[in-house]
């Protein structure tokens, strides 16, 4: 994420799919950011989950890893329908909205309901931590294409960046 960073210019605006408690996305900020302040590495972090109990706790942790001040936007909601959704505003943003900063104190909202920071114009990261296993072959056909789009517009060139669990084909959960 820091060269991700370095290449836009400015602090990233990510999407977290699948969010949870934010944990895993906490703890690698935490390693990041030895010494420097997360919220010089995110301007706008836009969460996603299905449970509104996890997204109480992922508030908490964010608070304490965030700590300058970037923008937190967290939804109860299916990851596939919201990246998707992410997607479509993206592709509808005025030209040039990718490079538009998020201030501090502004909701990652860009007007569409699915975050992507001031204008509009997406994310420069779409992250998800052991959340995808849970899909369909589908929906994680979806979700990558989706994510690709969410982020085609970013200065760094966007990154989807999975954590998680994968069986080989043909391996069944027994």
């Amino acid at each position: 994420m820091e060269r991700l960073r370095a290449a836009a210019g400015r602090p990233l605006r990510v999407l977290d799919l699948g969010c949870g408690d934010a944990d895993y996305l906490c703890r690698m900020l935490k390693a990041a950011c030895r010494g420097a302040g997360a919220s010089e590495l995110i301007s706008c972090y836009t969460g996603v989950d299905l449970s509104p109990a996890a997204l109480d706790i992922a508030r908490a942790n964010l608070a304490a890893a965030l700590p300058g001040g970037a923008a937190v936007d967290l939804h109860v909601g299916d990851m596939v329908a919201f990246v998707k959704a992410a997607a479509d505003a993206a592709d509808a943003a005025p030209s040039g909205a990718a490079g538009a900063g998020v201030a501090a104190s502004q909701s990652c909202d860009s007007g569409s309901g699915v975050g992507g920071g001031s204008g509009g114009g997406g994310f420069d990261v779409v992250f998800s931590s052991f959340a995808l296993h849970h899909l369909t072959p589908d929906d994680k056909a979806a979700v990558t294409t989706a994510a690709a789009r969410a982020t085609a517009r970013a200065p760094s060139g966007g990154a989807f960046l999975v954590v998680d669990t994968f069986r080989s084909e043909g391996q069944t959960r027994e």
